[in-house]
């Protein structure tokens, strides 16, 4: 398909200069970025099962009860963020 675009001089000397940067033609560095700009469409499910496989790859360890002992154990301040007498109160 062939696309006729009128940009602004601003506009063009940003192409011209960001492809420059990358030592490609301006032409194929505006393809580029019209191609991560575009949204690929995909169904419901297909994102249901990137998100899915994102979990699965990325869920922390559970949390335990001494996880905000450990924090504090790993400041270098002196000040605790998690102090003991205030455990149920504040945190």
């Amino acid at each position: 398909m062939t696309l006729t675009l009128e940009l602004s001089r601003d506009l063009e000397c940003r192409l011209a200069r960001d492809a420059a940067a990358l030592g490609i033609p301006v032409e194929t560095y505006a393809i580029e970025v019209l191609k991560q700009g575009c949204r690929e469409s995909r169904s419901p499910s297909d994102l249901a099962a990137a998100l899915e496989a994102w979990v699965d790859d990325c869920s922390p360890e559970a949390p335990t009860d001494d996880l905000p002992l450990k924090i504090d154990a790993d400041r270098l301040s002196h000040r605790t963020l998690y102090p003991p007498e205030l455990k149920g109160v504040t945190w």
